[in-house]
Protein backbone atom coordinates (compact mmCIF):
# COMPACT_ATOMS: atom_id res chain seq x y z
CA UNK A 1 0.00 0.00 0.00
CA UNK A 2 2.78 2.42 0.98
CA UNK A 3 4.68 1.86 -2.29
CA UNK A 4 1.49 2.38 -4.28
CA UNK A 5 0.83 5.72 -2.58
CA UNK A 6 4.41 6.89 -3.06
CA UNK A 7 4.37 5.78 -6.71
CA UNK A 8 1.07 7.60 -7.23
CA UNK A 9 2.47 10.80 -5.73
CA UNK A 10 5.65 10.59 -7.81
CA UNK A 11 3.61 9.98 -10.95
CA UNK A 12 1.26 12.86 -10.19
CA UNK A 13 4.08 15.36 -9.77
CA UNK A 14 6.01 14.03 -12.75
CA UNK A 15 9.05 12.86 -10.80
CA UNK A 16 9.25 9.49 -12.55
CA UNK A 17 9.31 10.91 -16.06
CA UNK A 18 6.21 9.00 -17.11
CA UNK A 19 2.67 9.93 -18.09
CA UNK A 20 -0.55 8.09 -18.88
CA UNK A 21 0.83 7.13 -22.31
CA UNK A 22 4.02 5.46 -21.14
CA UNK A 23 3.39 4.51 -17.49
CA UNK A 24 4.75 1.20 -16.28
CA UNK A 25 6.01 -0.05 -12.94
CA UNK A 26 9.57 -0.70 -14.12
CA UNK A 27 10.47 2.96 -14.71
CA UNK A 28 13.54 4.13 -12.80
CA UNK A 29 13.36 7.55 -11.14
CA UNK A 30 15.56 10.24 -12.67
CA UNK A 31 15.84 12.41 -9.59
CA UNK A 32 19.04 14.43 -9.38
CA UNK A 33 19.38 13.63 -5.66
CA UNK A 34 17.40 10.44 -4.98
CA UNK A 35 15.84 9.95 -1.57
CA UNK A 36 18.06 7.93 0.74
CA UNK A 37 17.25 4.24 0.74
CA UNK A 38 17.22 4.46 4.55
CA UNK A 39 14.87 7.44 4.86
CA UNK A 40 11.63 5.59 5.64
CA UNK A 41 12.88 3.50 8.52
CA UNK A 42 15.64 5.54 10.14
CA UNK A 43 15.06 8.39 12.56
CA UNK A 44 17.31 10.78 14.41
CA UNK A 45 18.46 9.00 17.54
CA UNK A 46 17.49 10.77 20.72
CA UNK A 47 20.54 11.88 22.60
CA UNK A 48 20.37 10.84 26.22
CA UNK A 49 22.55 13.69 27.45
CA UNK A 50 23.53 11.89 30.61
CA UNK A 51 24.61 8.74 28.80
CA UNK A 52 26.13 9.94 25.50
CA UNK A 53 29.72 11.12 25.79
CA UNK A 54 31.98 12.96 23.38
CA UNK A 55 35.70 13.52 23.23
CA UNK A 56 38.19 14.84 20.72
CA UNK A 57 41.90 14.99 19.98
CA UNK A 58 41.83 18.75 20.64
CA UNK A 59 39.69 20.61 23.19
CA UNK A 60 38.22 17.35 24.57
CA UNK A 61 36.52 19.18 27.45
CA UNK A 62 34.49 21.18 24.90
CA UNK A 63 33.37 18.11 22.91
CA UNK A 64 30.18 17.79 24.99
CA UNK A 65 28.97 21.03 23.37
CA UNK A 66 28.50 19.12 20.09
CA UNK A 67 25.84 16.94 21.75
CA UNK A 68 24.16 19.45 24.08
CA UNK A 69 21.17 20.09 21.79
CA UNK A 70 22.04 23.80 21.69
CA UNK A 71 23.10 25.08 18.23
CA UNK A 72 24.43 28.26 19.86
CA UNK A 73 27.27 26.29 21.47
CA UNK A 74 30.00 24.37 19.69
CA UNK A 75 33.01 22.16 19.97
CA UNK A 76 36.02 23.59 18.13
CA UNK A 77 39.61 22.57 17.61
CA UNK A 78 40.90 26.04 18.60
CA UNK A 79 43.63 25.60 15.98
CA UNK A 80 43.71 25.31 12.19
CA UNK A 81 42.37 22.09 10.71
CA UNK A 82 45.03 19.42 10.19
CA UNK A 83 44.96 15.81 9.11
CA UNK A 84 44.66 13.41 12.04
CA UNK A 85 42.41 15.53 14.29
CA UNK A 86 39.41 13.50 15.46
CA UNK A 87 36.05 13.64 17.22
CA UNK A 88 34.58 10.57 18.94
CA UNK A 89 30.99 10.02 20.05
CA UNK A 90 30.16 7.28 22.59
CA UNK A 91 26.44 6.46 22.31
CA UNK A 92 26.61 4.05 25.29
CA UNK A 93 24.84 1.36 23.18
CA UNK A 94 25.44 -0.38 19.86
CA UNK A 95 22.99 1.54 17.69
CA UNK A 96 22.57 0.84 13.97
CA UNK A 97 23.58 4.00 12.10
CA UNK A 98 22.81 4.98 8.50
CA UNK A 99 23.96 8.61 8.52
CA UNK A 100 25.36 11.39 10.65
CA UNK A 101 25.05 15.15 10.31
CA UNK A 102 27.75 17.58 11.42
CA UNK A 103 25.95 20.89 11.90
CA UNK A 104 28.28 23.88 11.85
CA UNK A 105 25.44 26.45 12.16
CA UNK A 106 26.89 29.96 12.32
CA UNK A 107 30.46 28.69 11.86
CA UNK A 108 29.88 27.85 8.19
CA UNK A 109 33.57 27.97 7.27
CA UNK A 110 34.48 25.48 10.02
CA UNK A 111 33.20 22.31 8.35
CA UNK A 112 35.81 19.58 7.91
CA UNK A 113 38.08 20.10 4.91
CA UNK A 114 38.12 16.32 4.54
CA UNK A 115 36.87 13.46 6.70
CA UNK A 116 36.72 9.72 7.22
CA UNK A 117 34.10 8.06 9.43
CA UNK A 118 34.57 4.84 11.39
CA UNK A 119 32.50 2.90 13.94
CA UNK A 120 33.53 0.58 16.74
CA UNK A 121 32.01 -1.51 19.51
CA UNK A 122 34.96 -1.09 21.88
CA UNK A 123 36.42 2.34 21.03
CA UNK A 124 39.73 0.73 20.02
CA UNK A 125 39.18 -1.38 16.91
CA UNK A 126 37.74 0.91 14.21
CA UNK A 127 37.51 -1.36 11.18
CA UNK A 128 37.21 0.08 7.68
CA UNK A 129 36.18 3.53 6.49
CA UNK A 130 32.36 3.81 6.34
CA UNK A 131 32.29 7.16 4.57
CA UNK A 132 34.70 9.84 3.41
CA UNK A 133 34.49 13.18 1.69
CA UNK A 134 34.68 16.92 2.29
CA UNK A 135 32.50 19.07 4.50
CA UNK A 136 29.82 21.49 3.31
CA UNK A 137 28.81 24.90 4.62
CA UNK A 138 26.08 24.88 7.30
CA UNK A 139 25.91 21.11 7.67
CA UNK A 140 27.74 18.08 6.41
CA UNK A 141 25.41 15.14 5.78
CA UNK A 142 27.32 11.86 5.75
CA UNK A 143 25.35 8.87 4.45
CA UNK A 144 26.95 5.49 5.06
CA UNK A 145 27.21 2.99 2.20
CA UNK A 146 25.64 0.42 4.52
CA UNK A 147 23.97 0.55 7.91
CA UNK A 148 26.48 -0.21 10.62
CA UNK A 149 26.00 -1.17 14.26
CA UNK A 150 28.39 0.19 16.83
CA UNK A 151 28.68 2.08 20.08
CA UNK A 152 31.32 4.59 18.99
CA UNK A 153 31.51 6.89 15.97
CA UNK A 154 34.85 8.45 15.04
CA UNK A 155 35.24 11.27 12.53
CA UNK A 156 38.85 11.88 11.49
CA UNK A 157 39.93 15.09 9.80
CA UNK A 158 41.82 14.27 6.59
CA UNK A 159 42.26 17.77 5.20
CA UNK A 160 43.97 20.97 6.25
CA UNK A 161 42.93 24.61 6.17
CA UNK A 162 43.45 27.76 8.21
CA UNK A 163 39.98 27.59 9.79
CA UNK A 164 39.03 25.81 13.00
CA UNK A 165 37.04 22.59 12.76
CA UNK A 166 33.76 23.11 14.64
CA UNK A 167 30.66 21.04 15.35
CA UNK A 168 27.63 22.82 16.80
CA UNK A 169 25.50 19.66 16.82
CA UNK A 170 26.49 16.08 16.01
CA UNK A 171 23.31 14.30 14.87
CA UNK A 172 22.96 10.55 14.39
CA UNK A 173 20.31 8.76 12.32
CA UNK A 174 19.46 5.08 12.38
CA UNK A 175 17.83 2.61 14.69
CA UNK A 176 18.35 2.59 18.45
CA UNK A 177 19.62 -0.55 20.14
CA UNK A 178 16.93 -2.69 21.73
CA UNK A 179 16.86 -2.28 25.49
Amino acid sequence: MKKTIILSVLLSVGMLGVNANNANLNVKPHLKNPISKFQDEDKELTKDRWQWLATASLNPEGAKKAIDNDPATRWETRVSQASGQFFILDMNAANTVSKIVLDVAASKNDSPKGYEVYMSNDGTNWGTVLASGAGAQNETVIIFNKKTAGRYIKVIQTGATGNYWSIHEFRVFGQAAKK
